[in-house]
């Protein structure tokens, strides 16, 4: 794959993305860890056919609709260059592209995920809003709670435990 940087005025969404439901599930903590950090991964891809200068995106269709969101609200400008991959040609179909950036993700565990908000915490982030503290997840609101009770530090046994499966539901 090849990377360059396009503007979103550039980009629409493609047609052969497979997610058609609960589009906007966590959109508005996309925008603000967005915001935030910037875009940590790029979208991947394609020249539009039919239509010169734009380009389809095929993976990361939630990162393209978060920084509309964000232009929306004039908090990113709609010229301002974002990294994309292109595919080389015949490396994979759009769907396949779009299947594999929504199917192959996998949850952090919760012990990993305590320990990693606990750490951030004593990194000086201890006024933790609901989206600064979860942007880094994408998570929303409601994480935030739960980020605010974390143990000063987990216990070095629980992810080993975890990992051994001595302990079930993790």
């Amino acid at each position: 794959m090849q990377t360059t940087a396009v503007p979103h005025a550039k980009l629409r969404l493609s047609q052969a993305n497979v997610r058609t439901m609960a589009r906007d599930a966590g959109l508005e903590a996309l925008a603000a860890s967005i915001a935030e950090h910037g875009l940590l991964q790029p979208l991947v891809v394609t020249p539009a056919k039919g239509r010169k200068a734009l380009y389809d995106v095929h993976a990361g269709g939630r990162r393209w609709r978060a920084i509309g969101l964000l232009i929306e609200r004039g908090l990113w400008r709609s010229d301002r260059l974002g990294d994309v991959c292109l595919p080389a040609i015949g490396e994979a179909s759009p769907r396949e592209i779009s299947l594999a950036e929504n199917i192959l993700r996998e949850a952090m565990a919760p012990a990993d995920e305590a320990q990693a908000y606990r750490d951030v915490m004593d990194e000086g982030r201890r006024n933790l809003t609901p989206w600064r503290g979860t942007s880094a997840r994408g998570a929303g609101p409601g994480t935030q709670s739960r980020s605010a009770h974390c143990p000063r530090r987990v216990p070095t046994p629980l992810p080993a435990a975890v990992n051994d499966r001595s302990i079930a539901g993790w």
